[in-house]
C-alpha cells in the first residue's frame, strides 16, 4: 500500500509569489477572445503573487458589473421657467396698450409698469440667492455682462434709428433736445433727465410731439436697479452667519436676511413717496 502523501492536493505546491499553470488541458480559443482555458470546479487554485491569498474559480466568468458615474451637483443652480409670469407680463402689456390708446377704458393702466418692476426684482432676486447658494459666490461681473449682453444692442439699434429720423425730418430744436434724451437712454439716467428738465410723464397725452424717448425712463430705472441690487444682495451675504454659508445648503440665515431687507426697503420707499407727493403739484418726482 502506497503511503499518504503529506502534500495536501487542494494546495499550492510553490511558493507564494509564484503563479501555477492549472492542471487541466488547454483548449483553443472559441473565436471570441476567450483563449483562457476553461477552469472546472476542481481545478488547482492560483496563488495571487500581489495580496498571497489563494482563490478558487467556482465557474465561468459573469459579465461585469456596470458602474453608474458619480453625479456631481451643478454649481450654480439655474431659476426655472415659470409660465405663470409670462402670464403676468401678459396682463402688464395689455394694461399699458389700453392706458395709452384708451385711458377712459384703462385708467390705472399704467401700473402695468410697476408690475414689471416686481417681475423683474422677483426673477434678478432669485438667480441671485440661487447663485449664491449654489456657489457661496455672486459673480458681479457675469452678471452685469449679461445684462448688457440683453439689453445693449436694442437700445443702440432703437437710439440709431431715432436720430437717424430726427435729422431727416426734425427741426434743429427738435433734434437738440432729442440729443439730450438720447444721451440720457444711453448712459441709463433718463428718468432723472425727465425730472430735471420737467418733462411730465403725462405730457404725451396733451401735447402732440412728445419725446420719442421718452419711454427711457423705465429701462433707466431697471439698469439702475440691476447695477445698485446686487451690490446689496452681496453685502447681505458678507454678513450672515458662516454656517449658513455652505455650497448646496439651504442657506435659511440669507434668505431671512433677504426677505427682512425687502421689507424695509420698500417701507422706505412708500414712506418717501408720500412725502414727496403733493396734491395739486407736479408729480414728476413720484412717477419716474
Amino acid at each position: 500500500m502506497r503511503p499518504p502523501s503529506s502534500v495536501d492536493p487542494a494546495q499550492p505546491t510553490s511558493s507564494p509569489g509564484r503563479r501555477e499553470r492549472p492542471l487541466v488541458p488547454n483548449y483553443p480559443g472559441d473565436g471570441n477572445g476567450n483563449d483562457q482555458a476553461k477552469r472546472g470546479r476542481w481545478a488547482i487554485p492560483l496563488a495571487e503573487p500581489d495580496t498571497q491569498t489563494v482563490g478558487f474559480d467556482s465557474g465561468p466568468p459573469t459579465e461585469p458589473m456596470p458602474v453608474t458615474p458619480a453625479v456631481t451637483p451643478a454649481s450654480s443652480p439655474q431659476l426655472r421657467h415659470l409660465r405663470a409670469l409670462d402670464g403676468l407680463r401678459g396682463v402688464a402689456v395689455v394694461a399699458v396698450v389700453l392706458y395709452h390708446f384708451a385711458p377712459g377704458i384703462a385708467p390705472g393702466g399704467f401700473l402695468g409698469v410697476d408690475l414689471f418692476f416686481v417681475l423683474s426684482g422677483f426673477l434678478i432676486t432669485s438667480l441671485l440667492v440661487n447663485e449664491w447658494e449654489g456657489t457661496t459666490r455672486i459673480s458681479l461681473q457675469a452678471f452685469w455682462g449679461r445684462r448688457a449682453r440683453r439689453l445693449l444692442p436694442a437700445l443702440l439699434l432703437v437710439l440709431a434709428a431715432v436720430g437717424a429720423y430726427t435729422l431727416s425730418v426734425g427741426s434743429q430744436v427738435d433734434a437738440e433736445h432729442i440729443a439730450q434724451d438720447g444721451l440720457s437712454a444711453l448712459t441709463y439716467v433718463a428718468n432723472w433727465h425727465f425730472i430735471s428738465s420737467g418733462q411730465s410723464y403725462i405730457q404725451q397725452f396733451v401735447h402732440s410731439a412728445p419725446s420719442p424717448l421718452r419711454h427711457m425712463w423705465s429701462l433707466a430705472i431697471e439698469e439702475q436697479f440691476y447695477l445698485i441690487w446686487p451690490l446689496i444682495v452681496v453685502l447681505v451675504a458678507m454678513v450672515v452667519p458662516k454656517n449658513a454659508r455652505r455650497p448646496g445648503g439651504p442657506g435659511l440665515h440669507f434668505r431671512r436676511a433677504m426677505v427682512t431687507v425687502c421689507v424695509v426697503l420698500g417701507a422706505l420707499s412708500f414712506v418717501r413717496m408720500i412725502t414727496l407727493y403733493h396734491p395739486g403739484g407736479d408729480p414728476n418726482r413720484v412717477y419716474y
